[in-house]
């Protein structure tokens, strides 16, 4: 595992993960270990029961950041990508917030995939037409945009800190 200077991890060895094979679904907000869950279907949650009340600031349930920081709400990382004209990978790459590209972990088997190609970035806010997913910012080549995914989707995230 290699850290960056911007805070950004990036795993090398592929062999450092553990995978946990299903239908081992978490059946409370805490699963007891460090494996990525596949879900066995339908909502594509990690958890047995959905709860969209996960990482909800930085007293959230199951915040994934260090103490003092939170996850950006859609509409923060859309102001964000506006104010600092992030319009692409490149741009988000190159800007001061040192967006990457690490792909991200299939729910169906955990491989990584789409690596160097695709920046996919969680915020804590579940979608208003289907709370069984939750969305994400895409950097992309070509664009950068607001999307969904289930939640059992491995997606990098961007932790903030407020002033």
């Amino acid at each position: 595992m290699v850290i960056t200077t911007n805070g950004g991890v990036i795993q090398t060895d592929t062999s450092l993960l553990q995978v946990a094979p299903p239908p081992l679904l978490a059946t409370s907000n805490d699963s007891g270990h460090n494996d990525f869950i596949i879900p066995s279907g339908l909502p594509g949650d990690w958890l047995a029961t959905p709860d969209t009340n996960l990482w909800q600031g930085e007293a959230g349930i199951n915040n994934p950041c260090p103490d003092d920081f939170r996850l950006p709400t859609e509409a923060e990382f859309v102001t964000l990508n506006s104010n600092a004209s992030l319009t692409n990978s490149t741009t988000a790459a190159s800007s001061s917030l040192a967006f990457s590209t690490p792909g991200s972990r299939s729910l169906s088997n955990a491989t990584l995939i789409n690596l160097g190609i695709r920046g996919r970035y969680w915020t804590p806010s579940p979608w208003i037409y289907n709370s069984n997913h939750s969305t994400l910012i895409l950097f992309i080549e070509t664009s950068v945009y607001t999307t969904i995914a289930t939640r059992a989707t491995g997606l990098s995230v961007r932790c903030f800190k407020d002033y």
